[in-house]
Parts: C-alpha cells; sequence; structure tokens
C-alpha cells in the first residue's frame, strides 16, 4: 500500500505524488471547513430537540462543501459565505434547554482526531450525558508555524525559517478568518484563540522551547479550554507528555493518567491546587478508581497513555 508522507521539511520524496498551490488551498479550506463542523456539531448535537438534526444539517452542508472543493478552481469568496452559512444554520436550530458538563479533548494529533485510536471518545462522552469540546485541526498547524519563531528566539535556529512561518501564519490566519468572526459574534459558539494567545496560556507552565511531542501546544489549549468554561479534559497520548507532568509538578492540574487501553489502566494519586481568581485553574473532585463509574463532576482532568 503506497504511503504518502508529508513533510514541510523534505524528509521524504513521495515519488508519484507532487502538489501545488491550487491543491494546497483547497486543503487548507478542507481543514477550515472540517475544524467549524467539528466546533458547530459538538456545540449542538447533546442538545438537538429533534433527534438526528444536528447531524442531517451536517450532512446537507458536507455535501456543499465537497461541491466546491471538487470544482478546478476555487474562490475565497464562496468559501467565506459557506463558512457563515454554518455557522448561523446551527446556530439556529431548535435545542432542548438543558446543560451537560462540557468535557475538552486534547493529545497527540493522531490520537486526538482519529476515532479509531482514541476509542471513538467523542461517541462515548455524548453518550455518557456530556458536551465534547475539542480544539481544531488548523490550530496544531499554526503551533508547527508559530514554533519554528521560538526556535529561532530559544534555540537559535536559522531566522529564515522564523520568518517564513510568520509568513504562513498570516496566509493560515486568512483561511480561519471568515469562520473565527462568525463564531465570535454567535450565540451559542466558542471562537479559536488566535496561536499567539495559546502560547501565552503556556508559558508559565512550559518552556516554549520545548520540542517534546506537541511541545508547549497541549498545555496552551487546555488552559484556553478552561477559560472557555470546560472544567472537565481528557488528553488522549499514544507516549508519555512533558505537557502534563508540568501540570503536576505545579500543582494547578492534577490529572488521572489512563492508558488507552482499558484492561492496562493504572491509578494516580489525587492532587490538590490553590484558588487562582478569577479563573481556578486546577481541577477538584478527581474521582478515585472504584468511582469511575459514576457520573462525571466539574473540574476534573484525565490523560491517557499507552
Amino acid at each position: 500500500v503506497p504511503v504518502i508522507s508529508l513533510s514541510a521539511q523534505g524528509l521524504e520524496s513521495n515519488p508519484g505524488f507532487s502538489y501545488d498551490i491550487p491543491m494546497l488551498k483547497k486543503a487548507m479550506m478542507a481543514v477550515e471547513y472540517g475544524d467549524i463542523f467539528m466546533n458547530v456539531v459538538y456545540r449542538t448535537r447533546p442538545y438537538e430537540a429533534v433527534p438526528g438534526s444536528v447531524n442531517a444539517l451536517h450532512e446537507k452542508w458536507k455535501k456543499v462543501c465537497i461541491e466546491q472543493l471538487t470544482k478546478n478552481k476555487v474562490h475565497m469568496k464562496e468559501f467565506n459565505k459557506n463558512l457563515r452559512a454554518i455557522v448561523k444554520d446551527f446556530d439556529n436550530i431548535p435545542l432542548k434547554d438543558i446543560k451537560k458538563p462540557r468535557v475538552g479533548v486534547v493529545g497527540e494529533i493522531l490520537v486526538k482526531f482519529m476515532p479509531a485510536a482514541n476509542n471513538h471518545i467523542i461517541e462515548l462522552l455524548e453518550a455518557e450525558g456530556a458536551e465534547a469540546v475539542m480544539p481544531d485541526l488548523m490550530g496544531f498547524l499554526l503551533y508547527c508555524m508559530q514554533n519554528s519563531t521560538y526556535k529561532h528566539e530559544l534555540l537559535k535556529t536559522p531566522k529564515k525559517g522564523a520568518i517564513l512561518s510568520s509568513t504562513l501564519i498570516k496566509i493560515l490566519e486568512t483561511f480561519r478568518k471568515a469562520g473565527t468572526k462568525a463564531l465570535a459574534e454567535s450565540k451559542r459558539f466558542d471562537a479559536p484563540s488566535k496561536i499567539s494567545e495559546t502560547a501565552n496560556y503556556a508559558k508559565d507552565f512550559v518552556s516554549l522551547g520545548n520540542q517534546t511531542g506537541e511541545g508547549w501546544l497541549l498545555t496552551g489549549e487546555m488552559i484556553e479550554l478552561i477559560h472557555h468554561g470546560v472544567g472537565n479534559i481528557v488528553c488522549r497520548l499514544p507516549l508519555e507528555n512533558k505537557s502534563i507532568s508540568y501540570f503536576d509538578s505545579h500543582h494547578l492540574y492534577p490529572a488521572l493518567r489512563l492508558p488507552a487501553q482499558p484492561h492496562r489502566r493504572q491509578r494516580c494519586h489525587q492532587g490538590t491546587a490553590p484558588e487562582l481568581p478569577p479563573v481556578q485553574y486546577h481541577c477538584r473532585g478527581l474521582r478515585p478508581w472504584r468511582q469511575r463509574s459514576e457520573p462525571v463532576k466539574q473540574n476534573q482532568a484525565y490523560a491517557f497513555n499507552c
């Protein structure tokens, strides 16, 4: 089975596969469409007044997006119009007047987004009566670009890489702009933070020069989730990640570490945390292992490793 490995560093030549600017443009549009769908569907599906209505609306707009992206030439005007219309439709879909625990999902890029790798965590959370909140894929791409800037500042890598990355960040933000504005102006949805803001959230807990795994991204995403009122966090990791241990060492985000495989789950000690108003940078009520079958309480964080 041929495998294509996309690498900005040119680590793989991928003979027989080539890409050009129009293809990359469509790819970035597809990423933003997916991020918007993830935001609005996860926010509304647990509360839908008519069962299946959110998925039906999703399928309707998915066909529209696919139709646009399969044209020979795509236009930003149509793309931005679709983003605004998607947010508007989901912002007005009938929902039940109830409130459910919001559970953030962060982690290594593959395990986070691929259902087969994360044991279908979104379906599980919704089935258990929670609302899933997942930071977007565009944020990861922006992190990769922003990280080059910090590598130049802190690790003295060549400046040209930082300049190129700053330019790419501005380009990626143009794909994100219309959707972010629509989300910010909506009644129901949270707009994603700029990548520089995510970095500022993380810098007090982990060095921005950290190159382990997703570096400082997971830490920043967790704090961003808390700022959006998400007091419960699941972190899906294939391997140990330093972002979580920084939470433990600061006693601000104690986490229950659980491997991805149910038969290998382990217990971890419960921590305590100080009060840091106006945002409570800590987790209360972590459940002992014997209480995992009980309903989720507010302000809990869990890390899953394998």
